[in-house]
């Protein structure tokens, strides 16, 4: 399509494509060399799969690079307003605003002040995270920038397996909306053979609200719950097992 069909392309035509992000709209944003941001739609593009989004927030330079010996920064790493995340053997370069308006842990990281320009590299690492559930993640926070309204389906249509180690990223990213999505999902995927775990899960995570809601759940299929799993809560977490015990005996 032309630079100037409207329909198809809106946002600065002629700045060249950095990196696309598939959001959850099936629209694609494009991160542009002058660090602005256009969206890309009327392709008729696919919904975002969590092997869709790592193909194309994880650029193919930068993957290699991040598990070789010479593995620096790629030369759109370096392009002002861009960051390097690196999230297991992955790594995503995302616009330093969108990261700062997402997640209240990247505000305060990269907050004048704090250091953060004086390690010489604009690079960050998240030890220990899922790439998959931070590329789910990162399109919720692409998706917030552009305003969608359908920007929580990317969590919402996670992979059941990606539900846990995305809501835990959220929280520890400090990501208060993409909590507050991942806990509807987590709370209306629980069974009564599930709800212990999932509530044992949830206490050891800080997922207070999450925790609440598998309580009342409990609750409700009380009489459904597999009794061997009732006493390996009980050891597992007896702080949570008092307050089920508690609730119970509001019922």
């Amino acid at each position: 399509p032309d630079d100037d069909d409207d329909d198809y392309f809106r946002g600065p035509p002629s700045a060249g494509t950095q990196q696309l992000t598939l959001l959850p709209n099936g629209e694609l944003g494009a991160a542009l060399l002058d660090c602005s941001l256009a969206l890309i739609s009327g392709g008729g593009f696919a919904p975002a799969s969590t092997d869709r989004l790592l193909s194309l927030l994880t650029p193919p330079t930068t993957a290699q690079g991040a598990g070789g010996s010479g593995g620096g920064c790629s030369n759109t790493a370096t392009v002002s307003g861009v960051v390097t995340v690196r999230v297991g053997g992955g790594a995503f370069e995302v616009h330093r605003s969108v990261l700062a308006a997402g997640s209240e842990y990247f505000a305060r990281l990269l907050a004048p002040g704090r250091g953060f320009e004086e390690t010489g590299a604009p690079e960050v690492a998240l030890q220990d995270a899922d790439p998959a559930a931070f590329a789910h993640l990162l399109s919720y926070m692409y998706g917030s920038s552009f305003g969608l309204l359908g920007a929580a389906a990317a969590l919402v249509e996670a992979p059941p397996e990606l539900l846990r180690p995305t809501a835990a990223l959220a929280g520890r990213l400090l990501m208060g909306g993409a909590v507050a999505a991942l806990t509807e999902r987590l709370a209306a995927a629980a069974t009564p053979a599930s709800v212990l775990s999932d509530l044992a899960w949830a206490d050891a995570h800080g997922m207070t609200d999450l925790a609440g809601r598998l309580r009342a759940f409990a609750v409700r299929k009380r009489k459904a719950l597999d009794s061997n799993s009732v006493e390996e809560f009980v050891e597992q977490c007896p702080q949570q097992a008092a307050k089920l015990l508690r609730a119970f005996a509001r019922d």
